[in-house]
């Protein structure tokens, strides 16, 4: 090992040549500028040649004589009069609670087990929406939950109370007085 180290040292020490890394720097700006060129002419490569094949992949088209797949399963009467009846449910909660004051806490924490109770029916649902053979009974079960929970949820906006505090009344003024709207 000394022997290495003493050659090294007795290397004579030589500079750079002029412009060498001017020189470098030209080398692989082209080098990158290949890279580049290569890389543009193979995405289009592949891009041709997909336009060409495109024609001859057979794609799936209905022809006259298929019928028309449905995406919902039929809904019976029932159904759709529990939609109708959720919808004008929703309608009138938009409107009430663009009305409703302030609520204590415990009709508000009812209210958001409610929508939360709602939501799960939501997602019930949809999974029931795309079941190739929905059971109709299933999704009437649902719609009418739905329902329940939607007028549960209007009732608890109808008629909310509002809770206030009396600051400086005397020895009552620590309860709280709770007043309908």
């Amino acid at each position: 090992m000394n022997d290495l180290s003493r050659s090294l040292r007795e290397l004579p020490e030589l500079s750079p040549p002029a412009g060498g890394w001017a020189r470098l720097s030209q080398r692989l700006d082209a080098r990158q500028g290949r890279r580049r060129r290569a890389r543009w002419a193979g995405g289009l490569a592949l891009a041709a040649s997909l336009l060409l094949a495109l024609p001859q992949l057979p794609l799936l088209r209905p022809s006259a004589s298929d019928p028309a797949p449905s995406r919902a399963p039929a809904r019976s009467a029932v159904v759709a009069s529990l939609m109708q009846q959720s919808q004008a449910l929703e309608q009138e909660l938009a409107t009430l609670k663009s009305e409703t004051g302030v609520w204590n806490g415990a009709l508000a924490s009812n209210a958001a087990s409610l929508q939360r109770d709602v939501a799960l029916l939501d997602l019930q649902l949809s999974d029931l929406a795309f079941e190739p053979q929905a059971d109709q009974a299933a999704a009437q079960t649902l719609w009418r939950h739905r329902v329940r929970l939607l007028e549960q949820l209007v009732s608890a906006h109808a008629a909310p109370t509002l809770t206030t505090t009396t600051a400086g009344l005397g020895s009552d003024a620590s309860e709280a007085e709770v007043l309908e709207l």
